[in-house]
């Protein structure tokens, strides 16, 4: 047995000190991740719930999380459409973002990852 200064290690005590600081930078390494959030569209969106759409979004943008934008397809001749509302939603929040990457089509649904801090 080990003795120290103040008597016997505790080895308890040392164990739960131990995992308290493993806890400790797992909160930090997650701190340190931006959260990604989600806005869905619909093609036929109005004018009021695009704009609430884009006052969302750079609310997100300004709390430092990435923002993944989907724009969905009720049928397949709304392709066009779809693409379009997607550049138009990213030109309204471009000052708000540092950057924009579009991700490979899936399922129906444009999307876009936007990013700030």
């Amino acid at each position: 047995m080990v003795i120290d200064d103040e008597g016997p290690i505790d080895y308890g005590k040392a164990r739960f000190e131990q995992e308290r600081a493993a806890k400790v930078e797992d909160r930090r390494a997650r701190d340190r991740e931006a959260p990604t959030k989600e806005i869905h569209l619909l093609v036929g969106i109005a004018d009021h719930d695009f704009n609430v759409k884009v006052g969302q979004a750079r609310r997100l943008l300004a709390s430092r999380a990435d923002l993944r934008v989907g724009v969905r397809e009720v049928e397949p001749s709304q392709e066009a459409l779809a693409e379009a509302l997607l550049r138009r939603f990213l030109v309204a929040i471009e000052d708000a973002a540092l950057g924009a990457s579009p991700q490979p089509r899936r399922d129906r649904e444009h999307a876009a990852v936007v990013w700030s801090l």
